[in-house]
């Protein structure tokens, strides 16, 4: 389109003219004048801010990486940049020619966001503030070279960024485990109502087959909707701000994501009552429990697109009402900008080889650095630039070298067992007498593994089941230690004399270790959590904190009751502790501050948890358990648990 004042087309040196005018008196460039996709200088800008940003965190940017890459509740992470990118290519119209007016009020946010950094790393010891730290940095780097306008326009992609950092256990946890509860008790009463009979306990449904039989269904964790609850949120947030919609009609759509995801997940637990119903509870197990999961997101897209129905039927949109009127609709995003995002986004590699292009070819020859030299340094001596460099260079360089003196580290190295849990002896003398603690001759396999559900839930495997069938003891160290994989074992003892004849028939042990390493932030399941899971009540006056002694030591452990899900039956009496780097704790909240010291470069802890369920009596119990311990733990620090400080295989 050719500028003009009146009927009279201008020079384009008259062109330019007003243009330089107008950005001189309009208070800034816009982006894109000042951007111009890819030169030189820009790269060089964009090159150095972001080699500063990932100096400066790299280390909670690498483990968040590998969070995405290894747990399955975080696995969309790993697309969120990529959408990030994409939502920006969709609404550049808003922010392409916004004018740049650099505010020092983002150096301020730069500055609260160092501060939540080292308050979250060295004082609570939080990895989620770790994480929400940089990405407020991020925004803070964003509002200082660009200013509030620009802010305002690219704040959604700033925010949906948030949707792939990981929620810390101790709020993850308590969501989770309501969840849970939801889908348990809605699955119960939708099998009841089309008239199968299921009876709740916690998260226990028990299913009664048309065969007449009793099937039971554990709604683990694993089933408790929260991974695409997280991923379903993204994508309504994602769908309801790209609609073009009235402002409530795309809140209604966000905020429908939560109680559409929970019925999927009834509708999906349901479905896994009914295979039990008609006796194909095994098509609920395995590979057809993974589709069973992924038949989920349909049915949730499904559910959202009736919901847009309904509302696309009782509201008039907006554009419809200026067509009424005789006004001209609001062109679409990409009919706005003349070209569709697919050939935005076609566009961007070419941009970019071109401006490396010329980057690395003002640097090929000595003569010409001089002049790159010149047309980039006016950019680089912008003075918001400078200072938000200048805070980034001075942090990352402080930050490394309180590293390096004071030893901090993000990344964790694993620590191996000695040797696999399942090597733990079926037979262990008692001390001071020829009696012994003897797993009985009925406790088979079968009794010494747990369902694919609950080991997906604690995150560990029982060692007999890591890859080409073999344990962790029979494959070489250096295989085991790349390895890693969490372990558990479960073993009954009953107390037996020098003939191998039971004792007393009560001092049955049932004992629980689960093993982890290289990951602090997730501590297994404390049992007033499974527990309550499967629908029994806590005896709050009966928890306590008794001292040990065992192994050498004293120790702190853990002392739970809990009441039977059925009136009469007897009460549960739990004892459990964790070993964590040559330490002994029964609190997990103490455990968790612990392990996550930045000043630990190895991480490890293993939940020991010990039951007799034939004593009902908390003391008498407890004292059984003591018993138990001083013959069981010298074994288990000595020939599983590693040696602390480990040896430093890394120098």
């Amino acid at each position: 389109m050719t500028e003009a004042v009146g009927d009279k087309p201008l020079t384009p040196e008259q062109a330019e003219a007003v243009r330089t005018f107008t950005r001189s008196a309009g208070g800034g460039h816009s982006m894109r004048d000042a951007l111009d996709f890819f030169t030189p200088s820009r790269l060089t800008k964009i090159v150095m801010l972001a080699g500063l940003f990932f100096w400066l965190f790299h280390g909670t940017m690498i483990r968040l990486f590998l969070v995405w890459l290894h747990n399955d509740n975080w696995s969309h992470g790993l697309v969120i940049p990529f959408f990030c990118v994409g939502i920006l290519l969709a609404i550049r119209d808003k922010w392409l020619d916004v004018p740049l007016r650099p505010t020092w009020a983002g150096l301020g946010v730069i500055a609260l966001a160092l501060g939540c950094f080292l308050f979250a790393t060295y004082w609570i010891k939080l990895i989620m503030g770790q994480d929400y730290s940089w990405w407020l940095l991020l925004v803070g780097m964003v509002l200082a070279l660009c200013g509030w306008r620009f802010l305002g326009a690219v704040w959604f992609p700033l925010v949906f960024i948030l949707f792939g950092i990981r929620i810390g256990g101790i709020l993850y946890d308590p969501i989770s485990t309501k969840l849970q509860q939801v889908a348990a008790k809605s699955s119960a009463l939708v099998l009841k109502l089309v008239g199968i009979r299921a009876d709740l306990n916690g998260v226990v449904i028990d299913v009664f087959t048309r065969s007449g039989k009793m099937a039971s269904l554990q709604v683990a964790e694993a089933c408790s909707g929260m991974k695409i609850m997280m991923a379903f949120m993204a994508l309504g947030a994602l769908m309801a701000y790209m609609a073009r919609r009235p402002l409530w009609h795309r809140l209604i759509l966000l905020a429908a994501t939560i109680p559409i995801a929970i019925a999927s997940n009834v509708f999906r637990v349901t479905g896994m009552g009914f295979l039990h119903y008609i006796d194909r509870g095994s098509w609920a197990e395995g590979f057809a429990h993974t589709m069973e999961g992924l038949l989920m997101l349909p049915v949730a897209f499904l559910l959202f697109w009736l919901l847009h129905v309904i509302l696309s039927k009782i509201v008039v949109e907006e554009a419809d009402q200026r067509g009424a009127s005789g006004q001209e609709a609001t062109p679409a995003p990409s009919e706005a900008g003349g070209s569709s995002i697919l050939d935005m986004a076609a566009a961007v590699p070419g941009a970019v080889g071109r401006g490396l292009g010329r980057f690395f070819g003002a640097l090929s020859e000595p003569a010409r650095i001089g002049k790159f030299a010149r047309s980039v340094m006016p950019d680089l001596r912008q003075r918001h630039f400078v200072a938000v460099a200048g805070v980034l260079l001075v942090s990352a360089v402080s930050w490394n070298v309180v590293n390096a003196i004071m030893g901090t580290v993000f990344l964790k190295h694993p620590v191996p067992l000695k040797q696999a849990l399942d090597r733990f002896p079926d037979e262990i003398p008692q001390q001071g007498t020829d009696c012994a603690w003897a797993v009985p001759a009925d406790w088979g396999p079968a009794q010494r593994m747990l369902g694919p559900d609950i080991e997906k839930t604690l995150g560990a495997k029982h060692p007999t089941r890591l890859r080409d069938g073999k344990t962790a003891s029979e494959v070489p160290q250096d295989s085991a230690t790349m390895l890693m994989s969490p372990q558990y074992i479960q073993r009954l003892y009953v107390l037996t004399d020098d003939k191998g004849r039971p004792v007393d028939n009560r001092m049955q042990a049932y004992f629980f270790v689960s093993y982890y390493t290289g990951e602090p932030d997730v501590v297994p399941h404390v049992p007033e959590r499974c527990y309550l899971g499967g629908g029994y009540t806590e005896n709050v006056s009966a928890s306590k904190y008794p001292e040990f002694t065992f192994a050498g030591r004293k120790v702190n452990v853990r002392r739970v009751q809990f009441f039977g899900r059925d009136e009469g039956e007897r009460r549960n009496n739990v004892i459990y502790f964790f070993c964590f780097n040559g330490q002994m704790e029964g609190d997990h909240t103490k455990v968790r501050l612990l392990l996550n010291s930045p000043f630990g470069k190895y991480a490890y802890y293993a939940k020991v948890e010990v039951k007799f369920p034939l004593i009902s009596d908390e003391d008498e119990h407890q004292a059984a358990a003591e018993k138990f311990l001083q013959d069981f733990m010298p074994i288990m620090v000595r020939d599983f648990l590693p040696d602390w400080p480990p040896e430093d295989k890394t120098r």
